[in-house]
C-alpha cells in the first residue's frame, strides 16, 4: 500500500468510517436504537458496553459509547456512572405526559397543515395507511413506526422545524410504547378508522373537524394505553 493510502486509511479510521458510509458511531446509534425500540433489552436492567459490542457484532467500544451517550442525551438509555446502562423502565405519568404534549402539538400542526398538504402528501398518507392494512405487515415494530409515519407526514406539512424537532422526539419513545403495549393487529381496523377520518378532515379543510378528529383519535389511544397498562 502506497503513503498516501495509507494516510486516507488512517483517516478514515479515526472518523470511524468505512469506505465513506456511515460513520460506526452513526451505524452503533442506529442498530442499538432500534434494538431499544422493538424493546429487544429488559427495561430496568444494567448493560454494559461490553453487553452493547457483542450485540454489534464486536464494533469497537469508541463508537458504541458516543452511540450510548447520544442515546442517553434523547432518553432512550440511562448512563448511570460505575454501575452501567439502563434502558429506562415505562413509566405512566411520563408516558400519559408525553401523550398529552403530542396530543397539543399535533392538533395545532394538523390545523396549520390545511392548504400546505398536496396531492402528492396524500398519496404518501394512503399509502401509509394501506402498508399498515397488508397482511405481511403484523408486526409490532412495523406497526407503530406506520403509526408514527402517518402522523408525521402530516405534521411536517406545517412547515415548523422547531415543533418538529420536539415531535421526533416523541415519536421516538411513542414508537416503543406502541411496540409493548398498543401495536395490536386487531386493532388496527380501529385505528385506521380514526386515521381516515383526519385524513378526510384535512382534505375537506375544516378546522373544526380536523381538531375533533385529533381529539378523538388521541382519546381513544389514552384509553387503551391506560387499559394496557393496568391490565
Amino acid at each position: 500500500m502506497g503513503t498516501e493510502a495509507k494516510k486516507a486509511t488512517r483517516r478514515e479510521r479515526g472518523s470511524g468510517r468505512r469506505g465513506g458510509g456511515l460513520s460506526l458511531a452513526e451505524s452503533a446509534y442506529r442498530r442499538i436504537k432500534e434494538e431499544i425500540l422493538r424493546n429487544a433489552f429488559p427495561s430496568g436492567e444494567f448493560i454494559s458496553i461490553n453487553d452493547l459490542t457483542r450485540v454489534l457484532d464486536g464494533m469497537g467500544r469508541t463508537p458504541v459509547r458516543e452511540a450510548v451517550q447520544r442515546l442517553h442525551d434523547e432518553r432512550l438509555l440511562t448512563v448511570v456512572p460505575r454501575k452501567g446502562i439502563i434502558v429506562p423502565e415505562f413509566d405512566i405519568k411520563r408516558m400519559m405526559d408525553q401523550l398529552e404534549l403530542r396530543h397539543v402539538l399535533e392538533r395545532f400542526a394538523f390545523v396549520k397543515a390545511v392548504g400546505s398538504i398536496d396531492e402528492t402528501r396524500f398519496r404518501e398518507l394512503d399509502e401509509v395507511l394501506g402498508d399498515m392494512e397488508a397482511v405481511e405487515v403484523k408486526s409490532s415494530l412495523q406497526l407503530a413506526r406506520l403509526n408514527m409515519a402517518f402522523h408525521a407526514k402530516i405534521a411536517e406539512a406545517a412547515g415548523n422545524a422547531e415543533l418538529m424537532e420536539i415531535l421526533s422526539r416523541i415519536y421516538d419513545h411513542h414508537i416503543r410504547i406502541y411496540t409493548y403495549f398498543l401495536a395490536d393487529p386487531d386493532r388496527t381496523e380501529a385505528t385506521q378508522h380514526e386515521h381516515r377520518r383526519i385524513l378526510a378532515a384535512l382534505r375537506g379543510g375544516d378546522r373544526r373537524e380536523i381538531e375533533m378528529s385529533v381529539d378523538g383519535h388521541f382519546d381513544s389511544t389514552r384509553r387503551l394505553l391506560l387499559d394496557s397498562i393496568l391490565r
